[in-house]
């Protein structure tokens, strides 16, 4: 993949965006640790207030169940204790928290790509240090100005994805319980809701980096993110397979290392096990950013027509543009 190349190019000014930006990691990586976080949090509180505890050493035994016998003195251990109210709080709790948890989720993807489609947008035909975004207050600014736009749409998304998924459940029931055509019709629409499930997920990132653009309302991002993808198939899923690959990439090598460390005899415990996820976190959020920058640039392409810089110089103009 050339820097030549439309896709190389939109896959440098995603670099150099990330280069410019560390503040947009920084959110990333915030983002990932806040909502995954809350998210977290709120699946446990109906589990500690169904098992009444909130040790999570407690929680531990049910990964120590080995037999029906076990597992009988289990449950009637927790109706022992069982009490309705205080699986009501617990439940309401989550809710609460993953409400939050939304919240801060939308908030800071609108920082995120705001931030990204802001420094396509100021690196267009500049130097590469021009790909920076000014201050906090103007990155955390677009989160604000966002807010609404990214609220409808990712919660639209969620929703189709919802019904793509039920439907992949109900094809599955038919697969099982069907004749021989109900089978084969089963697995059909089986694959055709995973396919379905990968062009929207391709789709919603273009569309994301289309709802950061001055205008951008749900609709348009929406119709964007179609024609994109009708027209720039191979360019959407290329990038997405290179951030995927990455990411497994720095994943094993993760592990690796951990396992490298555990080979020398070196002791790794809770405060290791923490460093490792931390790392994982910030470079996958590298790789995001990254993403997101060539997004802004592949979007901005489709926009204009206009394929984006090819070469960047580090202090003067864009140069072997081509129309």
């Amino acid at each position: 993949m050339s820097p030549g190349h439309p896709l190389g190019a939109c896959a440098a000014r995603g670099a150099w965006a990330l280069r410019a930006n560390p503040r947009l990691v920084a959110v990333t990586v915030l983002e990932s640790l806040l909502v995954g976080g809350l998210t977290v949090m709120g699946a446990l509180l109906p589990i500690f207030a169904l098992l009444g505890t909130h040790s999570l050493s407690d929680l531990a035994a049910l990964g120590q169940i080995r037999d029906v016998e076990m597992a009988a003195d289990f449950y009637l251990a927790i109706g022992s204790h069982f009490s309705a109210e205080r699986v009501l709080k617990g439940s309401l709790g989550a809710i609460a928290l993953w409400s939050v948890a939304t919240l801060l989720w939308v908030y800071l993807e609108g920082v995120r790509w705001g931030g990204v489609a802001a420094a396509d947008a100021r690196g267009q035909h500049r130097c590469r240090g021009s790909f920076e975004v000014a201050s906090w207050t103007a990155l955390l600014g677009w989160g604000r100005r966002y807010f609404g736009r990214f609220f409808l749409f990712l919660n639209g998304y969620a929703v189709v994805i919802s019904l793509v998924v039920l439907a992949a459940v109900l094809c599955l029931a038919w697969a099982v319980r069907g004749g021989a055509v109900g089978k084969v019709l089963g697995a059909a629409g089986i694959l055709l809701m995973i396919l379905l499930s990968f062009l929207l997920h391709l789709g919603f990132g273009v569309g994301r980096a289309l709802l950061a653009r001055p205008g951008g309302t749900m609709t348009n991002a929406s119709r964007g993110a179609v024609q994109v993808l009708r027209h720039r198939p191979l360019a959407v899923a290329g990038l997405a397979v290179v951030a995927v690959g990455a990411s497994l990439t720095v994943s094993a090598l993760v592990s690796a290392g951990t396992e490298i460390v555990r080979l020398f005899g070196a002791e790794f415990g809770m405060a290791g096990w923490i460093l490792q996820m931390l790392a994982q976190i910030v470079l996958g959020s590298c790789i995001a950013v990254w993403h997101g920058g060539a997004l802004a640039a592949l979007s901005a392409w489709a926009a204009s027509g206009a394929m984006p810089a090819a070469k960047i110089s580090r202090a003067g103009v864009a140069v072997g543009e081509a129309s």
